[in-house]
């Protein structure tokens, strides 16, 4: 019986709600599930990442405390600098590097120019390299930004492009590269 009295109740309350009110209670009802199933985990997700930062921050303090930072003269800055280049005798481990490259990004470099430019005074020799290039347009930008990237001591000069056509999908590219190499005295 006592079901029974329950029952009713529910049902009279339901009737008194009305549409609107059923409507309502059930977007009520859909919010608190929402909030249960992405919020409360995005705060729970956010409080653990807030966490996370804050303890590398004390232990990047406590890092920097711990390692004296040792402050280098102008003249030993300048020689580190100058350290940094390849030396001169290693100019061709570069160009093998060149060479792996173009084939990485499946290009063939044709017979290039080479020019060895120094000044009596120069402590950084300026290796000259002069490719012609052959492929699509997607293939030789690759190969110049991936010569930049492996090899820091090296500088795009210049590069020309041609196509036969408009709608060509080969060009032919003359791509000027300045390897920078330390001069041994």
């Amino acid at each position: 019986m006592n079901t029974l009295l329950w029952r009713r109740r529910i049902q009279f309350g339901i009737y008194r709600l009305g549409p609107m009110g059923i409507a309502g209670l059930a977007l009520l009802l859909a919010s608190v599930a929402l909030w249960l199933a992405l919020v409360e985990p995005a705060q729970r997700e956010s409080l653990r990442l807030s966490n996370s930062v804050q303890a590398r921050q004390v232990q990047l303090a406590n890092l920097t405390q711990s390692v004296p930072v040792v402050e280098l003269s102008k003249e030993e800055k300048i020689a580190y600098f100058y350290k940094s280049f390849p030396a001169v005798n290693r100019v061709t481990e570069q160009l093998k590097i060149v060479y792996n490259v173009a084939g990485e990004n499946s290009l063939t470099l044709e017979t290039g120019e080479y020019a060895l430019l120094q000044g009596e005074t120069d402590k950084l020799a300026r290796y000259r390299v002069a490719l012609p290039v052959k492929g699509s347009f997607q293939q030789v930008l690759a190969f110049m930004d991936a010569v930049l990237k492996d090899i820091p001591s090296t500088a795009l000069e210049s590069a020309s492009f041609k196509r036969d056509k408009v709608d060509d999908p080969q060009v032919e590219a003359k791509l000027v590269f300045i390897i920078f190499v330390e001069v041994q005295p």
